[in-house]
């Protein structure tokens, strides 16, 4: 988490640094200092990207592991009554697209929420520098963008619930 969250650091620094280039110095020794600055930054996004996936994919297969295991424990010590109530022919469907629905969640949208945090404190620092002013009306505005995102975010919630459940009962009727 930390590498995705540096990663997101130095992008908003390559952004400045990409951005005061035109400023300053004209010509070939300008460019080539600016080259050389986005070159070695971009390295260094690169390692701090690649770690922070390396880890972050580490932890997320490991908790996958973790999962299939406890479900499997919890399956194996129903009551003999449980199958009769809860049709078990479902079970590996549901199992399969919870598995999918869990990898889904904790791949991608956890390396961009880490790198977000990165960019977001690193950008807000950076208004803060060059307009406090207008920084103050973007942090104003922001729980507007967070409430919406909050119920966008639970409407596919209850969309993949009602998606998974669907897939579980014709599975279980496939598997019949």
């Amino acid at each position: 988490a930390t590498g995705m969250t540096f990663g997101g650091v130095l992008t908003i620094i390559s952004n400045i640094i990409f951005g005061d280039s035109f400023k300053g110095e004209v010509g070939l020794d300008g460019y080539k200092k600016t080259a050389f600055n986005m070159l070695y930054l971009g390295l260094a996004m690169m390692t701090s990207v690649i770690v922070g996936a390396f880890f972050i994919d580490r932890a997320k297969y490991r908790q996958l592991a973790e999962w299939k295991k406890g479900y499997l424990k919890a399956i194996l010590r129903q009551d003999v009554g449980w199958y009769d109530v809860n049709k078990p022919e479902e079970l590996s469907s549901r199992m399969g697209e919870s598995l999918v629905l869990i990898e889904k969640g904790l791949g991608g949208p956890c390396w961009v929420a880490w790198q977000s945090v990165g960019m977001g404190f690193a950008g807000l620092a950076v208004a803060f520098a060059y307009l406090w002013d207008l920084a103050l009306v973007i942090m104003a505005l922001s729980p507007v963008l967070v409430i919406s995102m909050g119920m966008m975010v639970s409407a596919q919630s209850a969309s993949a619930k009602a998606t998974m459940a669907a897939y579980g009962e014709a599975g279980g009727q496939s598997s019949e």
